[in-house]
């Protein structure tokens, strides 16, 4: 790919330093001047992808982040951000962003933040293992993973301030995990930084269990008491010796 020559990439310098600042009109501005013959550069591209994601235009942001996967396609940002785009366009989704991002994680099999954000879509399709599977992935190909916790960490604030509950299920255990151990024994313990890092939002609250026999009746706990905190109404359980347990949910009426 040929590299932009004056006075396209002084516009393009001057364009990035304004969207730095803030200043989204006075980066599109700079961008208006840079010639034809250079506007569908992956590098303008990529800032007037930047300019749609800062103002919020995924709409737009998905044929610019297209033009970039076909001009640039072994730039692994460019299909992490049609992926990002696809997911918040209106004719786009989740399935779309996961279908369009997953080719890439064999493409760049060592670029951390790909198999991060699919760890993030496989989440938001409540496929717990796979989304844990994936993250692992991107935290043991990550040279910074201070980096890859500080994002995560402010998309889960950045979740929390526009309401979403963010509830947790804290496994403790004494089983080695060789790598991982800043996130299963961490100083303070794991029960704390669930709290610190984890939880948020109205309402939300923390479950703790004692070994892994435990977690298919903490999570089935867990789930009822969102499903109450979500529609109101009463959870209770009865047991017998030997006979096992019954769980009655009972939730309101919706009669309009």
């Amino acid at each position: 790919m040929r590299e932009l020559t004056p006075p396209d990439n002084h516009h393009l310098n001057a364009a990035t330093g304004w969207l730095e600042l803030g200043n989204h009109a006075e980066a599109k501005a700079e961008l208006a001047g840079i010639s034809d013959a250079s506007r569908e550069h992956p590098d303008v591209l990529e800032v007037r992808w930047e300019i749609c994601a800062a103002t919020q235009s995924w709409d737009a942001a998905v044929p610019i982040s297209e033009q970039s996967v076909a001009k640039a396609p072994g730039r692994p940002q460019s299909w992490i951000h049609r992926a990002y785009a696809l997911r918040r366009a209106s004719s786009g989704g989740l399935q779309r962003a996961w279908d369009a991002l997953l080719p890439a994680a064999e493409l760049f099999p060592q670029e951390p933040w790909i198999p991060y954000n699919l760890a993030c879509y496989a989440a938001q399709f409540s496929r717990l293992d796979e989304a844990w599977e994936w993250f692992c992935r991107s935290l043991g190909i990550c040279a910074d993973k201070q980096a890859l916790k500080r994002t995560a960490l402010a998309d889960r604030d950045q979740a929390v301030a526009e309401g979403v509950t963010i509830n947790g299920l804290a496994i403790i255990n004494d089983r080695p995990n060789p790598g991982y151990a800043f996130h299963t024994q961490p100083p303070g313990g794991l029960p704390e930084w669930y709290r610190q890092n984890v939880i948020g939002g109205p309402g939300s609250f923390l479950r703790v269990i004692d070994d892994f026999r435990s977690f298919s009746d903490a999570m089935t706990n867990k789930l009822v008491s969102e499903i109450v905190a979500r529609h109101g109404g009463s959870v209770s359980a009865h047991s017998t010796k030997g006979a096992g347990a019954t769980l009655r949910l009972v939730l309101p009426v919706d009669r309009r």
